[in-house]
């Protein structure tokens, strides 16, 4: 039984601007869901990305806070996420393993925008502990960007996203990319290019992870007959709990790996994308902690890098408590449940 929803828009800074080839943030506003029931309480993350398509911070919060959660995608998500929580919670165990996950550690990575000086960002990140890192790239800004990272970090390992910012027959995705000891190239063309990326698969002799394609199962189950991907990345933020677990598993069954993600959220969505990282055949993630994203965040203490990985809380659902008064909220609703 849940009690009480709790609604809480919150705004948060970012460390450095972040820089894609749709949208550059500086700050990001999500809504934290917590629900109420038997003196628990379970949260999860709503937390649009500009650019990417999808319903806007007011809709998501009119949908949450009129108790129709179903009007929104990412409402639906985060109330999915929160509820998932709490009942890991009540079971006394840890999200990930109600999942079907395990308990191994997590190899971290750290996204880095487009920046003026990428070997400057990833000296930070290998400072940090990280062994992975995710540059974004566009068109004018991928090869030289990759290569100078490169250069200067030649054990790193480096995946690279477009964000859709490549235009088939007009760009091509650099095959220079395979030199540089790319691990992957992620979603070179827009979404509905799929058949596009299905051809520059068979040219390009790395692996091609589609994201901002794969908006639900069935749409992932298009790409998987067309062969248009290696990589299917499931976000939890955008496809709920239950969507990234039919993902996965589609994803299982056709041979392909699968990569955990998130919508640069604060530590309460990064701890769903982090449970869903422990699933077998994922063989990338976008884990980082917030506290190396963020100036500020809902979470204080950031969990510990060892070698370069984050272990899976032992703590029962997502391992962490928010604690409000550490961030921007901007408004917040209380509803009781009936």
């Amino acid at each position: 039984m849940i009690d009480r929803v709790e609604l809480h828009e919150i705004e948060v800074s970012l460390r450095r601007p972040f820089v894609t080839s749709v949208a550059a943030v500086r700050t990001r506003r999500s809504i934290l869901v917590a629900l109420h029931g038997d003196g628990l309480t379970g949260w999860g993350e709503a937390a649009p990305f500009p650019g990417a398509g999808v319903d806007g911070i007011d809709v998501v919060w009119d949908a949450l806070s009129s108790g129709e959660p179903a009007r929104s995608a990412l409402a639906t998500a985060a109330w999915g996420e929160a509820a998932a929580d709490l009942s890991a919670r009540r079971a006394g165990e840890p999200l990930w393993r109600r999942l079907g996950g395990s308990g191994s550690p997590l190899v971290a990575s750290l996204a880095i925008g487009i920046v003026e000086d990428p070997v400057a960002a990833a000296a930070d990140a290998v400072a940090a502990g990280y062994r992975r890192v995710k540059l974004k790239v566009a068109p004018g800004r991928d090869t030289s960007t990759v290569a100078a990272v490169r250069a200067a970090f030649g054990d790193l390992e480096i995946g690279v996203d477009a964000n859709g910012g490549y235009t088939p027959s007009v760009d091509d995705v650099p095959g220079e990319f395979a030199d540089l000891g790319v691990a992957y190239v992620e979603q070179p063309y827009p979404v509905g290019a799929e058949a596009e990326v299905a051809t520059l698969r068979r040219r390009l002799p790395i692996p091609i992870g589609l994201d901002e394609s794969v908006t639900s199962p069935a749409a992932a189950a298009e790409i998987v007959e067309r062969g248009a991907a290696d990589v299917l990345v499931v976000k939890p933020g955008r496809l709920g709990l239950d969507g990234s677990l039919a993902v996965h598993a589609l994803a299982v069954d056709a041979g392909i790996r699968t990569k955990a993600s998130g919508l640069l959220e604060t530590a309460v969505g990064r701890a769903h994308t982090a449970a869903l990282a422990t699933l077998p055949g994922m063989a990338f993630s976008d884990l980082a902690r917030a506290t190396d994203v963020f100036a500020t965040d809902p979470v204080g203490a950031a969990p510990s890098l060892v070698d370069g990985t984050l272990r899976p809380p032992r703590r029962p659902g997502i391992g962490l408590e928010p604690d409000l008064g550490l961030v921007e909220v901007i408004r917040s609703a209380v509803r009781a449940v009936r």
